[in-house]
């Protein structure tokens, strides 16, 4: 039996804020361990499902990553499909 699948979790409104800088936070992190934009380093899967928690909240996170280990994280509210 997988334990790897597609779930969701309900996060009530006052908590979005909250969870979103955490999302963030992480991000940054996990963004100063990449150097000189590695495609083949396992923290970009890890960025990847924290985006799309973040995705599923209204949100999206824009991660650039340059030479000399500069790098910024910004977040991005999505447009509703209403």
């Amino acid at each position: 039996m997988s334990i790897l699948c597609d779930r969701q979790i309900t996060i009530p409104s006052h908590y979005v804020e909250s969870v979103l800088a955490m999302i963030e936070q992480h991000l940054v992190e996990l963004a100063a361990t990449i150097e000189n934009d590695d495609k083949n380093n396992p923290a970009r899967r890890e960025m990847a499902a924290f985006r799309h928690m973040a995705q599923q909240l209204g949100y999206d996170f824009k991660i650039d990553i340059k030479a000399n280990n500069f790098f910024s994280v910004s977040r991005i509210a999505l447009q509703s499909k209403r």
